[in-house]
C-alpha cells in the first residue's frame, strides 16, 4: 500500500510541475529590430589569395563583436551571435585570425566546428604570437584596422598583405 502512496504522491507532483516548468524552457527573446544591425559580408585575401578557415571580428568599444567565418574562397558573413547575422552600427576595430575562434570547438579544416578547443578570450591580453596564425599579428594581436559601420555598408572585402600596408577594407 505505501508503494501505490508514493506512486500517486509522485504523479501529483509530475502533474503540478511539468506544466509549470514547461515554460522554463524559453529564455526572453532578443529583440533584434531595436539594434539596427547591418548586414555585412565580404572576402579576406592575404597577398591576393583567398584565406579560408578565418575568423573576423569586429570589436565595438564596449567589447561586444559580431564575427564572421570565412569559407573555401575566403568569404565571410559576419554573425552577431549564432542566431543572427549582422554588424551593430558605429566605429569597430577589427581583428582577423586563423587561430582565435568565436565559436566553441575552434575552426576545423571544411570551416566547420571540430572537436579541438582553440577558443579563446578575446578579451585577454595576448603577449605572444599564437601558434599556427597564418595572418601577420598587424591584423589580429597587434590590428590596427577600423572600420565605420553605417546602415550603407554591405560588403567589405579584406585584402591583407604580409607586409601589413593594408590599412582599411575595400
Amino acid at each position: 500500500m505505501k508503494t501505490s502512496r508514493r506512486s500517486w504522491t509522485f504523479a501529483a507532483l509530475l502533474a503540478i510541475c511539468l506544466p509549470v516548468c514547461s515554460g522554463c524552457s524559453q529564455g526572453p527573446q532578443a529583440n533584434y529590430a531595436k539594434l539596427g544591425l547591418v548586414e555585412v559580408a565580404g572576402t579576406i585575401s592575404l597577398d591576393g589569395q583567398p584565406v579560408p578557415k578565418a575568423a573576423i571580428f569586429f570589436y565595438s568599444e564596449n567589447g561586444t563583436y559580431s564575427y564572421g567565418i570565412t569559407d573555401k574562397s575566403g568569404h565571410y558573413v559576419a554573425m552577431l551571435n549564432s542566431q543572427k547575422s549582422g554588424v551593430i552600427p558605429g566605429e569597430k576595430k577589427i581583428e582577423i585570425s586563423t587561430v582565435h575562434s568565436p565559436v566553441p570547438g575552434g575552426l576545423s579544416d571544411d570551416g566547420a566546428q571540430s572537436g579541438e578547443v582553440i577558443e579563446e578570450d578575446p578579451d585577454a591580453p595576448v603577449k605572444k604570437k599564437r601558434a599556427g596564425e597564418k595572418i601577420p599579428d598587424c591584423y589580429n594581436t597587434k590590428t590596427t584596422l577600423k572600420v565605420d559601420v553605417s546602415s550603407s555598408d554591405s560588403g567589405m572585402d579584406f585584402n591583407l598583405k604580409s607586409d601589413c600596408s593594408t590599412t582599411e577594407p575595400t
